[in-house]
C-alpha cells in the first residue's frame, strides 16, 4: 500500500488540464465571424451580451495589427460608463454561429465604452509597431500574435438596473487590418537547361527562394546573368500587402561566329556558301573554307554553347634576304 500514493499522484499529474480550468469563460451566441482581409472591411452588426468573432485571413505575413471600429448607438452613450468591451483570445472551441454556448480564452483586458459615436480599439501584432492613432482610440497592452486568433469581442453591462430596452440597441463594429509597407515578389525562372544563372534583385545577388522574396512596395529591378542565356532586365511593381507572380523565360544564347575576311573572299561553311559576316551556328564541329581567287585554306573548328567566335583570314607578303 506504501506505493498506491506515488503512483496515484503521479497518474493524478499527467492527466491533461482541462481548458476550463486554465481559461476564463465566456458564454453566449456568436453572431458573425469577420474575417480580417487587406481586400475589404466586414461589418457586422450585435447586440449587449452577444459575441462576435475576429479572425485573419489566409495571408497574415503583411498585418502589423488590427483595428476595431465600434459604433455605439444613443442608448448606450446615455448610460456613461455602464458598458465595458471584453475581448478573448485563444478561443476554443473554435467559434460558430451555432446558437448560445460557452467558450474558453484567455481575457485581453476590458474597456469602458465611452460616451461618443465611436470607439476604436487596436491590437499591434509586432513588437514596436506604430499604430496611427486618435482621441477615440485605445491600444491593447497585452502581446498578441497571429496564434492567438481567432478572438471573441463582446459588450457587457458593468452597472446594475440597465433598461431591458437597451439589450436591442445595435452596436457596429468593423475589422481591418495595418500592413506593413512590403509585398511579396513570387518569382518563376523557366530555363531550357540546368546550366547556371546569376539573379539580382536591386543589384542584390540573391538565390532562388520558392517562398518569394519579401520587398519594400515600389519599383524594383530584377536582372538574369548567364554565359549560356540572354540576359535578361525587368521592372517589378511591388505592392503592400499583396502577392505579385513574376515568370522570366530565358533564352538559349545561341553561338555565333563572325568573319574577318579580304574583299572578295568566298566562305563556305559545312559546305554552305555564308553571304553576311555574321551568323548564328549550332554547337559542335564545323568546318570553314575560305576562297580567294585561286587561294583556297580549310579549317576545322569547335563551337561551344553561348559563346561567340571571330575568324579571321590573313594575306600577308613575307621578303626575306637570301
Amino acid at each position: 500500500m506504501k506505493s498506491v500514493f506515488p503512483i496515484l499522484l503521479i497518474l493524478i499529474l499527467s492527466l491533461p488540464v482541462s481548458p476550463s480550468l486554465t481559461a476564463d469563460a465566456v458564454r453566449g451566441s456568436v453572431v458573425d465571424i469577420l474575417e480580417v482581409r487587406a481586400d475589404k472591411q466586414p461589418e457586422a452588426s450585435f447586440t449587449i451580451e452577444e459575441l462576435v468573432s475576429l479572425d485573419l485571413g489566409a495571408n497574415t505575413e503583411f498585418i502589423t495589427g488590427v483595428e476595431i471600429e465600434l459604433s455605439i448607438p444613443e442608448e448606450l452613450r446615455r448610460l456613461r460608463d455602464s458598458f465595458a468591451v471584453y475581448l478573448y483570445r485563444r478561443v476554443d472551441p473554435r467559434p460558430e454561429t451555432t446558437g448560445m454556448r460557452r467558450y474558453f480564452g484567455e481575457s485581453l483586458n476590458y474597456y469602458i465604452v465611452p460616451a461618443a459615436r465611436k470607439m476604436y480599439i487596436q491590437i499591434p501584432l509586432r513588437k514596436d509597431t506604430e499604430l496611427p492613432r486618435n482621441p477615440e482610440t485605445v491600444r491593447l497592452m497585452n502581446q498578441v500574435t497571429v496564434e492567438d486568433f481567432p478572438l471573441i469581442l463582446t459588450v457587457l453591462p458593468i452597472m446594475k438596473g440597465i433598461p431591458s430596452d437597451i439589450y436591442s440597441a445595435p452596436l457596429k463594429i468593423k475589422a481591418y487590418p495595418y500592413l506593413a509597407a512590403e509585398g511579396i515578389l513570387d518569382l518563376t525562372v523557366t530555363a531550357p537547361d540546368e546550366n547556371p544563372y546569376t539573379l539580382r534583385i536591386d543589384g542584390r545577388e540573391l538565390d532562388y527562394r520558392e517562398k518569394g522574396y519579401l520587398l519594400s512596395e515600389g519599383i524594383h529591378e530584377v536582372s538574369i546573368e548567364s554565359s549560356a542565356y540572354m540576359p535578361v532586365k525587368r521592372s517589378v511593381s511591388v505592392t503592400r500587402g499583396t502577392r505579385t507572380s513574376q515568370n522570366i523565360v530565358l533564352e538559349k544564347k545561341e553561338p555565333r561566329i563572325n568573319f574577318e575576311t579580304p574583299e572578295g573572299t568566298l566562305i563556305f561553311l559545312d559546305g554552305q556558301r555564308v553571304s553576311g559576316a555574321s551568323l548564328k551556328v549550332e554547337e559542335g564541329v564545323h568546318t570553314v573554307v575560305f576562297k580567294l581567287g585561286d587561294y583556297s585554306m580549310t579549317r576545322e573548328f569547335e563551337v561551344l554553347g553561348g559563346k561567340t567566335y571571330t575568324i579571321t583570314l590573313f594575306l600577308d607578303v613575307f621578303v626575306k634576304e637570301n
